[in-house]
């Protein structure tokens, strides 16, 4: 019985790194699921639209990328929010807090 096997990867897209892992993914014949920061994707739209192209998931890793944890509801807001506006059509919806910390208001 195979078990699946499903790799995601945070902080990108970042050139030299998010290239080189889309481009053994499809030596591989292999998806993942990106979950980007905003600052980034602004930089390096052409990243995340290659990997959106090749049928990878995209999701959301806030704009600037600080703890959710004790940040109020309207910058916890303001950082999703700007991710999902430069993400648009590429999103997801699922958002991952950056270094995994969340709490009750996350």
């Amino acid at each position: 019985m195979d078990k699946p096997l499903y790799l995601t990867f945070d902080d990108g897209p970042q050139p030299g790194s998010t290239d080189v892992i889309l481009s053994i993914l499809a030596e591989y014949g292999a998806h993942a699921d990106f979950f980007m920061i905003g600052r980034q994707v602004a930089a390096h739209p052409d990243l995340a639209a290659a990997a959106y192209a090749a049928g990878h998931g995209i999701g959301n890793h806030t704009y600037h990328h600080p703890s959710l944890c004790g940040i109020d509801h309207a910058t916890m807001r303001a950082e999703v929010s700007a991710t999902r506006e430069v993400l648009g059509a590429l999103g997801s919806g699922y958002l991952r807090p950056p270094y995994g910390y969340s709490d009750l208001h996350t």
